[in-house]
């Protein structure tokens, strides 16, 4: 992204990564440099279920959308 005004740029907001393939050792990789982050995002998921279910949130269940085409 760039910002220019009267020909001279203000702002450039620019990103440079390296495309990496998806694999087991990708994946193992991925695993090592962040290993709580799936905890922590079910952790926070959970944390504001306990939230809601404690403020007495009516729960529903979902619609019938049986025949429905999608």
């Amino acid at each position: 992204m760039q910002v220019s005004r009267d020909g001279v740029r203000q702002f450039d907001a620019t990103q440079a990564m390296q495309r990496r393939a998806l694999d087991g050792p990708g994946l193992a990789r991925v695993l090592a440099c962040y290993p709580l982050m799936t905890l922590q995002v079910v952790a926070a998921i959970h944390w504001q279920a306990l939230r809601l279910w404690l403020k007495r949130n009516p729960v529903h269940d979902p619609p019938n959308l049986a025949g429905k085409p999608r």
